[in-house]
């Protein structure tokens, strides 16, 4: 075995894989994206994270990137969203971060209805519901 004073590398190494990752930070959302029922959240990445377990009251999910879509969301409800990180997992043993900030957002009120027109000789208009 080696001394890790006489070998810096094996320290860092032994040490990135058991140190938990950071804390994702700056955890908000896409303001322009939110409607009555999809929420994308984004954060900056941790130092030593694989991937990130996005929360909400009632839902885990994972995610390799610093976002992430909330879709089939209620209307006109108040979610509380959070993140944490998760270390890559080395002898069978997985670390967390501490969680991220959260941020709270209200879905709009009511279901949007896009309408769609085209101009040719036939003046035919259709709309799409949000789904």
């Amino acid at each position: 075995m080696v001394a890790f004073n006489s070998d810096p590398l094996a320290y860092n190494r032994f040490r990135f894989y058991f140190a938990a990752p950071s804390p994702p930070k700056n955890l908000d959302y896409v303001k322009d994206i939110v409607t009555g029922t999809t929420v994308n959240v984004t954060f900056d990445p941790s130092n030593g994270a694989e991937l990130y377990v996005v929360q909400r009251a009632g839902f885990n999910d994972n995610t390799s990137v610093a976002s992430y879509q909330f879709n089939g969301l209620e209307f006109g409800t108040t979610y509380e969203f959070s993140v944490i990180a998760v270390s890559p997992t080395f002898l069978s043993r997985e670390l967390t971060s501490e969680s991220s900030n959260a941020v709270t957002v209200t879905t709009g009120l009511y279901k949007q209805t896009f309408v769609v027109c085209s101009l040719s000789l036939s003046e035919a208009c259709s709309h799409k519901d949000e789904q």
